[in-house]
């Protein structure tokens, strides 16, 4: 395998590990938190990145974060961490969602819902029927450009250019109009507000990576860090991440 390819496949690994690291703090996350799994898996892709992404020591803080958690914080504790900043504080202190950032009018929400909905669904993508979540939910975003990345790694190992460059396409376009819009400013709120070393630290390395990415793509981003949180009040809870399911790709499986 090239290195081209070890490249993308890393890249997609790492949108991926990010976006689990947004779920609520089940069994299945907690564990692979305390294993060393999730660090581990963190580890082996940004071996396979350019020193340019600088996440060495981004990985650093969180497998201390980790380490720190492992014992002396319940797993209550880690539950009721995530609704207060996530879901059902009161004020929430930093919603996961896109469009509760800087898109005040309901019209407005609306049409950037569709239009996230819609770069899902040119990748045959819909949400899973048993775990739902919005589509604009930091962790679905993330694991959307996972999605991405594989499928460009499946259309260049087969030599097929026009489809690996629709993806590429796909991915320069989405972290202009959607995730780097929002999520400096999430992980800002998480890094000042988490009370959890875990999710300040995740937050910082997200905040990295995206930015890392778009100098790497050389894509030309207004950075901001300000855009305040519009959603004040709880919302009703499901869990934060959602399986998708691929049917007609265009790019292949």
């Amino acid at each position: 395998m090239n290195k081209s390819l070890h490249l993308l496949i890393a890249r997609a690994e790492l949108y991926r590990l990010l976006s689990t690291g947004f779920l609520y703090p089940n069994q299945k996350l907690l564990t692979s938190l305390r294993n060393g799994s999730f660090i581990q898996g963190l580890m082996d892709a940004v071996r396979h990145l350019p020193r340019s992404y600088g996440l060495t020591s981004e990985v650093a803080v969180i497998h201390k974060a980790i380490h720190e958690a492992r014992q002396p914080i319940a797993d209550s504790e880690f539950e009721a961490e995530y609704s207060r900043v996530f879901t059902h504080g009161n004020p929430i202190v930093a919603p996961p969602y896109e469009t509760e950032y800087g898109t005040e009018h309901i019209f407005a929400k609306t049409k950037e819902l569709a239009d996230i909905a819609g770069f899902y669904r040119a990748f045959g993508l819909t949400p899973s029927d048993q775990l739902k979540e919005r589509v604009d939910h930091i962790g679905t975003e993330l694991e959307f450009m996972y999605v991405l990345l594989t499928k460009e790694a499946y259309a260049a190992f087969n030599n097929w250019a026009e489809r690996a460059d629709t993806c590429r396409d796909a991915e320069r376009n989405f972290l202009v109009d959607h995730l780097t819009r929002w999520a400096p400013s999430l992980c800002r709120l998480l890094r000042e507000t988490a009370n959890l070393p875990y999710y300040r630290a995740l937050a910082g390395m997200v905040a990295r990576f995206v930015l890392a990415e778009c100098e790497m793509m050389n894509v030309k981003i207004e950075l901001r860090e300000d855009l305040l949180p519009k959603l004040s009040h709880h919302v009703d809870f499901v869990c934060p991440m959602t399986e998708c399911v691929v049917k007609d790709c265009p790019v292949g499986p």
